[in-house]
């Protein structure tokens, strides 16, 4: 029983099963009791009818005589009752059960109301004449089921009850097949999906349903699909893409070694500096792949310090400046007083792919500004530079191995902004790029404290 429909199916049946059984629980004892107050009823209306005929009785011939009591009480008695008359010694006058009379003799009842030579019902009371005890007398009915009218009652009631039952059971157990098939062939279609999703297939249409959580479900399949999808589309591209920037350098490389080989270009130094150029290239390119892929890498942790805004800044200023003033760039690099928590080593690196490119691509003459200022809910980190960059080129600027068309035939493995989105990514931070007039501004906006910390 390890299906959905059959759990819910056996889940329905035994709620109907205890749902049967309390509502017949509650019927025997409505039953019960119901029985029970029509013997009291019938027993308290024997006695109110044969007490004042037993106290005429005695009232005429001055006694308790069975002669006397037969001839007033049979016309009133009837085959579902009893009665029980004993003289003022105990010893029985008038016997009648079930439409008989009986033999009194050597039939008595004791003081503490036990009877002697017969089953008893209810203990006798006392009949009292003028303030004198002139006997005793026990009357009452045998019992609901002890007319026949009545026991033809209840067992039609019974049979009716357990048709009742039966043909409720059946309609229910249909019902509850109906009902667990609807519920559980969403989840099955649900489960066929993402099993066809596991294999491979991408064209998975996942079921609606009025059920939340079948529904919540489906609506994660349908998300993880797409997810799926565009993980896929993205690795074949940047597979290709890495194919691609590898083949350009790996062709040169091969080109300039048959040349040598063959003799066709002298292995001197400029040409062996030119060769070694690629070879760099080609190690940047690996080395940045290796970091972006260890930065993207779900167990990858942060270290984080308490970063001092200026000094972050002012470390950055000094690595740069001989490369902006060799660019001919006016420059400045400011900071407010605050400090914000991050992993330094990479933020560094962040903020400085981000610098390298204001200063590859600034317009000559240009300058280049990078703030850090408050943000909401953090700090913000801007990088500004004189140029125009189209729209394009901006919203893609961040895909691995994007080159624009300011870029291309330029050095570089084109992972450096990809590299930045990671390490903000993993700051819980954003990063975009803008164009503000005539200028570029890379916006990196970073919470003041890290959640998680390590």
């Amino acid at each position: 029983m390890r299906s959905l429909f059959a759990r819910t199916f056996v889940a329905m049946i035994a709620s109907l099963l205890v749902l049967t059984l309390v509502a017949a629980v509650f019927f025997y004892l409505g039953v019960r009791r119901s029985v029970g107050e029509w013997n009291l009823y019938r027993d308290q209306r024997i006695q109110n009818l044969v007490l004042p005929i037993v106290s005429r009785t005695f009232r005429q011939q001055a006694a308790l005589e069975r002669e006397g009591l037969e001839a007033a009480l049979l016309p009133f008695l009837t085959q579902n009752q009893y009665l029980y008359v004993f003289d003022e010694g105990g010893d029985a006058v008038f016997l009648y059960r079930n439409g008989e009379i009986l033999d009194p003799v050597g039939v008595s009842v004791t003081q503490s109301g036990a009877y002697v030579g017969l089953d008893g019902f209810r203990p006798p009371s006392a009949l009292i004449h003028s303030d004198e005890i002139i006997g005793f007398l026990s009357a009452g009915t045998l019992g609901f089921t002890s007319d026949p009218a009545n026991r033809q009652f209840l067992f039609s009631m019974m049979g009716t009850l357990v048709a009742v039952v039966l043909a409720a059971f059946g309609l229910a157990t249909v019902v509850a097949g109906y009902l667990s098939r609807r519920i559980t062939a969403k989840t099955a279609s649900v489960a066929s999906g993402l099993e066809q999703l596991a294999r491979g297939n991408r064209d998975v249409h996942f079921p609606e349903s009025q059920a939340d959580e079948i529904r919540t479900i489906a609506d994660s399949a349908h998300n993880l699909q797409s997810q799926l999808l565009k993980e896929e589309r993205l690795r074949r591209q940047w597979a290709q893409d890495v194919a691609h920037d590898l083949r350009t350098p790996v062709t040169a490389l091969k080109t300039q070694f048959e040349a040598m080989i063959e003799g066709v270009i002298d292995p001197n130094p400029e040409r062996l500096k030119l060769v070694f150029a690629e070879v760099e290239r080609i190690d940047e390119l690996i080395s940045d792949l290796r970091e972006l892929n260890s930065l993207e890498a779900p167990e990858q942790q942060l270290s984080v310090d308490v970063i001092d805004a200026k000094v972050f800044l002012e470390a950055l200023s000094a690595r740069f400046e001989a490369l902006i003033q060799d660019r001919g760039l006016e420059y400045t690099f400011q900071a407010d007083d605050r400090v914000f928590e991050g992993d330094d080593h990479l933020l560094d690196r962040a903020v400085s792919n981000v610098v390298h490119n204001a200063v590859k691509y600034a317009e000559p003459g240009g300058r280049i500004d990078v703030t850090i200022t408050s943000g909401f809910p953090g700090v913000v980190i801007e990088v500004r530079n004189s140029g125009f960059v189209d729209s394009e080129t901006r919203f893609h600027a961040f895909d691995r191995l994007y080159r624009g068309e300011n870029s291309r035939g330029s050095r570089g493995s084109g992972l450096g902004l990809s590299i930045v989105r990671a390490i903000t990514d993993l700051h819980k931070g954003t990063v975009c790029m803008q164009q503000d007039d005539d200028c570029t501004v890379v916006r990196i906006e970073l919470p003041r404290t890290i959640e998680g910390k390590t």
